[in-house]
């Protein structure tokens, strides 16, 4: 394309770097068709103040096409601090210049651009280092802004007749009673937590509740067809053996159920 131009550097370090300058940025249907499929570094120019720009991407007609776009960008200074979205929308594209400083492989791009960063240490960029996006904070005034957005695109969608007022009021209303049952919920779990470790004992005192109660008292079965009879170290160890339940063998020690079970074992407590 004629606004393209092809130029041999030389950098502080002695090394050679080609560079292709695009300098008519209205032919942008040109760029995104000679950059398809490419990967590499870029570096916006402002012909004005002389402040630059250098990003990398692996796909640099896509990426350039969101710097192309007007809308993209004024949707993203809602979110970040970008400054080169800032000054493409202030000066305008016809007083920038775009430069792809290098096609590499996809795989090298974020060490090329770092490369560059180190180098040139491009004003619009910042952080200088690559892919990193610190520095890109949302400040609360555009929290604030893009809050307020969000709700005039809700209510616009909005089939009601109520006003932005008060279609705000019933929308941070019912946000809230969501908090609120959430908050609700979270209570409920901290205290059945708080309630377990309240609860925790070590394992020594553990140990000397076991040993006062009946829970560990020995217990002697006794099979009633042939007079053997079995020593258990616990009521549990007994209840597990004849398969029954532990209160079933601690109501045979407690008296109140003196049957033999099933008519054949007789439970009762060791003596000490």
């Amino acid at each position: 394309m004629k606004n393209t131009t092809t130029i041999t550097l030389k950098t502080e370090k002695n090394t050679n770097y080609n560079s292709i300058f695009y300098t008519d940025l209205t032919q942008k249907r040109a760029i995104y068709n000679e950059n398809i499929g490419k990967s590499g570094v870029y570096r916006w120019t402002n012909k004005i103040t002389g402040a630059s720009y250098i990003g990398s991407s692996t796909d640099l007609t896509r990426r350039l096409r969101d710097y192309f776009s007007l809308n993209f960008l004024e949707k993203e200074i809602l979110k970040n601090q970008s400054i080169i979205y800032r000054a493409l929308l202030k000066y305008d594209y016809s007083n920038f210049i775009l430069e792809i400083i290098e096609y590499c492989d996809s795989a090298d791009t974020i060490k090329r651009e770092q490369y560059y960063l180190d180098l040139f240490k491009p004003e619009y960029n910042i952080c200088l280092i690559a892919g990193s996006s610190l520095g890109r904070l949302t400040s609360d005034e555009t929290r604030l802004k893009l809050r307020n957005a969000w709700l005039v695109r809700l209510h616009k969608n909005n089939s009601s007749d109520v006003s932005l007022r008060e279609f705000t009021l019933d929308t941070l209303a019912e946000k809230l009673d969501a908090y609120a049952s959430s908050i609700a919920k979270l209570l409920i779990r901290f205290k059945q937590i708080m309630a377990v470790r309240e609860s925790k004992v070590t394992m020594e005192t553990r140990s000397k509740i076991l040993a006062s109660t009946k829970t560990s008292q020995a217990v002697i079965v006794t099979d009633l067809t042939n007079g053997v009879s079995t020593r258990y170290p616990s009521a549990r160890r007994a209840a597990d053996a004849l398969g029954i339940s532990n209160s079933t063998v601690m109501n045979k020690l407690n008296n109140k159920n003196t049957k033999a079970y099933k008519d054949r074992y007789h439970i009762e407590g060791a003596k000490v």
